[in-house]
């Protein structure tokens, strides 16, 4: 074993996958759709915000970025706004290395 590979433990874990929705702070009509992907590790994974299993652009969506977590995994969340009475099939497609396959994790309609 080299030294490198004592002093860098190697793991990796399984991303959790959280969808929610709430009402929005500021438009009472829409709803704030968010998934929360959280505990992964390492660092590199793709979050998908998707309607009718096709990507919603980026510039609809807010995102708070890859950010770290207190135990060395990170956690990313991504939101966006809808019509409450929008009947459209949301979902939040989840990549990792650490998946044999994508998870897709749709919201209610």
């Amino acid at each position: 074993m080299k030294l490198i590979d004592k002093l860098i433990p190697v793991f990796s874990a399984p991303p959790d996958v959280h969808v929610f929705a709430k009402r929005s702070t500021s438009d009472k009509t829409k709803l704030k759709l968010t998934c929360l992907v959280s505990g992964f590790y390492p660092k590199d994974m793709t979050l998908v915000m998707r309607k009718y299993c096709t990507s919603l652009p980026e510039d609809e969506i807010e995102s708070t970025g890859i950010r770290p977590n207190h135990d060395e995994t990170f956690q990313l969340k991504k939101s966006v706004e809808i019509n409450e009475n929008e009947k459209s099939e949301y979902d939040c497609f989840v990549s990792h290395r650490t998946f044999k396959e994508p998870v897709i994790t749709q919201w209610g309609n």
